[in-house]
């Protein structure tokens, strides 16, 4: 088990030596261009899996940082869904407070 705290170490053959990769609490942007590529062939070629935690799945426009599209995908493009449910929930609250007036 290795413990890092930016992606700097993050490449092919870092990656080779883990069938795991457990992301804590570290936001999936800022990472160097290398990880990225070394990332995505990991997970796309099944040769391992992935496990985040709190702000490993922190997506948006954080910080000056733009969102990393792939990831955005490989989470289900969880952040618009959120945002389409937030909107949702505040149509429903709307429609309530006119029906009850």
């Amino acid at each position: 088990m290795d413990y890092i705290e930016d992606t700097q170490k993050i490449d092919d053959q870092f990656l080779a030596k883990y069938d795991l990769f457990i992301q804590l609490n570290y936001p999936p942007y800022n990472w160097t261009d290398t990880a990225k590529a070394a990332f995505i062939k990991y997970i796309e070629q099944g040769k391992g899996g992935w496990i985040g935690f709190h702000h490993a799945t922190l997506l948006g426009e954080f910080d000056g940082f733009p969102m990393w599209p792939w990831f955005h995908e490989f989470m289900g493009e969880f952040a618009s869904r959120i945002t389409s449910l937030h909107l949702l929930l505040e149509r429903s609250r709307l429609r309530t407070r006119i029906i009850r007036q």
